[in-house]
């Protein structure tokens, strides 16, 4: 009988020992898995930035078809 519970005990010991360890891979896991969102939402802020980036070059070349309407009038 001594046995018999000494083995189950180890049996429940090593499952423990196993799904804790897994456990901790997973959480591994979520926190990779936050690092590469992070990535991705650092990368669609440089997105942005070449979006506005885009906008202020398309604002100067607004500015410069400004400047050539007023240089067309005012060569009239």
């Amino acid at each position: 009988m001594p046995l018999r519970a000494k083995s189950v005990f180890s049996c429940i010991s090593i499952f423990l020992k196993v799904f804790f360890s897994l456990k901790l891979k997973f959480c591994n896991i979520g926190i990779l898995s936050t690092e590469i969102l992070n990535i991705k939402i650092l990368s669609i802020k440089i997105l942005s930035i070449k979006i506005l980036s885009i906008k202020i070059l398309s604002i100067k070349i607004l500015s410069i078809k400004i400047l050539s309407i007023k240089i067309l009038y005012s060569d009239s």
